[in-house]
Order: C-alpha cells, then sequence, then structure tokens
C-alpha cells in the first residue's frame, strides 16, 4: 500500500543493493511507479541508525 492508500502489485523483491559502493542488505520491492527509480522508506532509513537532516542547506550526515 502506497501513502495515498493505493494498493500496487510488486512483480518481483531485491534483497541487496549498493550505494555509493556501500553494500546494504535490504527489501527493495519492484512497483510501477513513474517519475521514479526508488522510494526510500522508514524501514530502510532504520538501518542507517542516526540522522541529522538539514533542509536549509539541503544536506544531510548519518551518523556512526
Amino acid at each position: 500500500m502506497v501513502a495515498s492508500g493505493e494498493r500496487l502489485s510488486c512483480s518481483g523483491c531485491y534483497t541487496q543493493l549498493s550505494l555509493q559502493g556501500i553494500p546494504l542488505v535490504v527489501d527493495l520491492y519492484v512497483l510501477s511507479l513513474k517519475g521514479y527509480y526508488i522510494v526510500l522508506g522508514t524501514q530502510w532509513l532504520q538501518i542507517l541508525g542516526s540522522i541529522i537532516w538539514d533542509f536549509f542547506k539541503n544536506v544531510n550526515e548519518v551518523l556512526p
């Protein structure tokens, strides 16, 4: 289910991802969404731990 409440069918699932050369093990579901390559949800963000967001400067930092 997406934020609008609509239910989308999933055509597959990936469990490995590499961001900037860093391998991650996550559940990624293949959905047909126009205009998006990937949508990161709270389940994915939880694996990062603490994050500092500065929306004025448009930057974020993941704390060790």
